[in-house]
């Protein structure tokens, strides 16, 4: 795909990241889309806080509701993580 081959020029792009694993889950390719996620997580950019609720998403969609939640609560444990909101109200959903 082209985010592929953009990656490979610059393999740590935060921004590439995130479409290349959203675009992965889109298609129902689970893994692929949290290899991405991870590489976005352990990267140095103020994105990779990012990377938590892109996972949690995965999950979802993936209907493993149990690895989404842990990961909501790990949003959820301070006010200022990325989607703090949004992974409350979902949490609140699954239990």
């Amino acid at each position: 795909s082209g985010f592929e081959s953009y990656l490979a020029e610059t393999p740590e792009n935060p921004q590439v990241l995130i479409y290349l694993g959203i675009s992965y889950m889109e298609l129902d390719k689970y893994n692929e889309a949290l290899a991405a996620f991870e590489k976005l997580e352990a990267g140095n950019s103020l994105d990779s806080a990012k990377a938590n609720w892109y996972k949690a998403l995965v999950y979802l969609k993936g209907n493993d509701t149990k690895s989404a939640s842990e990961i909501l609560n790990k949003i959820t444990y301070s006010e200022t993580n990325f989607k703090y909101n949004e992974a409350t109200r979902l949490l609140s959903q699954l239990d």
